[in-house]
């Protein structure tokens, strides 16, 4: 399996806590958060990995540019999440299906299971919370995902885990544009025609784009 990590974000959020460090080399106890997610993801058997760099991309580079199984797919400017995943395909000559991963996500999810359940151009992971208002709520009906709701929205439901599987062809045939967001300008407004498979995980999860979130993941991923 091959992965793609998003891992060119600006991290304004964290920007006071962390202000000379790109968000995914956010420190957790020693170790960098992204270092962290590599090593969960090469147990779940994902073997290449292509890191999606912009912002301080050099301490990315320096940090992992002695592990074999690491390449890197930089960005002259910046893309959105849709045109790096693009960008990294090209650059990577990546084809088939390859997982996305967003950078500063970490899902505990079976990837080997999600992969085998996948069919089709686009699945997506999710993940059940308490209360969906920080994050948005995807709804799901007879096995595809029928719609995003906005942010805001309170109680229990699935949120977006920040994993997906897309088949490299199928994307570079859609025509979409060098900048855009991957959510927000094509997956949310596409949803109903891209019938869009999904898996639903049940293991930790956590997001470190937010002081508090960081602060927690420090406590609970070492």
């Amino acid at each position: 399996m091959k992965a793609i990590i998003l891992a060119g974000g600006f991290g304004t959020r964290l920007k006071h806590i962390l202000p000379n460090t790109p968000k995914p080399m956010a420190d957790i106890n020693g170790k960098p958060f992204l270092a962290v997610l590599i090593d969960y993801l090469q147990k779940q058997g994902i073997e290449e990995f292509v890191l999606s760099t912009y912002y301080l991309k050099q301490q990315i580079h320096d940090y992992f540019e002695n592990s074999a199984h690491i390449s890197f797919a930089e960005e002259a400017e910046p893309l959105g999440t849709g045109g790096a995943i693009l960008n990294s395909i090209n650059k990577a000559n990546l084809s088939g299906d390859v997982i996305i991963i967003n950078g500063d996500t970490f899902l505990e999810l079976d990837y080997r299971k999600f992969m085998a359940a996948h069919s089709g151009n686009f699945s997506i992971a999710l993940r059940e919370v308490p209360d969906t208002a920080r994050y948005g709520r995807v709804n799901v009906q007879d096995g595809k995902v029928q719609n995003f709701t906005e942010k805001g929205v309170k109680g229990k439901g699935c949120i977006n885990g920040g994993s997906y599987i897309i088949n490299c062809e199928w994307l570079k045939s859609q025509n979409l544009p060098q900048k855009l967001s991957f959510e927000t300008d094509f997956m949310i407004p596409n949803i109903a025609k891209i019938h869009a498979n999904y898996i639903i995980a049940d293991g930790y999860f956590i997001d470190i784009g937010i002081p508090e979130d960081y602060e927690r993941a420090q406590n609970e991923l070492k």
